[in-house]
């Protein structure tokens, strides 16, 4: 798939009826994350592997999710056997879909566009923010 195709792809995902039909920015934010652990598999648990230490959004196994739940909310990835932290600051949030997205070769425009449809634009700042754990 190439990444004009990717970007196709996910852009047609984000403008669908069943995503366009999620109200609750949370629901919107881990349907994106299950949208690249079910069309980009090996990618995202290459990109769930490989988080810097100390800054672990994304996890595997239920033990570590149990770790972060004592200090943050994670709710379980819909179709998936990962878990996203729910706790975490816009601009980290924002930071961290823009990293998955170019990891698993979205182009600039498409990853603008996630960000823009889940309400995590530069203005967001102030707003409640979601990660993955």
């Amino acid at each position: 798939m190439t990444t004009v195709e990717l970007g196709d792809s996910l852009l047609l995902f984000l403008g669908g009826p069943d995503f366009r039909a999620l109200t609750d920015p949370a629901d919107r934010y881990l349907a994106l994350l299950g949208w690249c652990a079910t069309n980009h598999a090996s990618d995202f648990a290459d990109f769930v592997a490989h988080q810097e230490s100390g800054h672990r959004y994304l996890m595997l196994t239920s033990d570590e999710v149990l770790e972060v739940r004592a200090h943050n909310h994670a709710r379980q990835i819909d179709g998936t056997q990962f878990w996203a932290v729910m706790t975490i600051d816009a601009k980290s949030q924002r930071r961290f879909v823009r990293r998955l997205l170019e990891f698993i070769g979205c182009h600039d425009q498409t990853v603008t566009e996630a960000c823009r449809v889940l309400g995590l634009t530069a203005d967001s700042e102030s707003a409640h923010g979601r990660g993955v754990a």
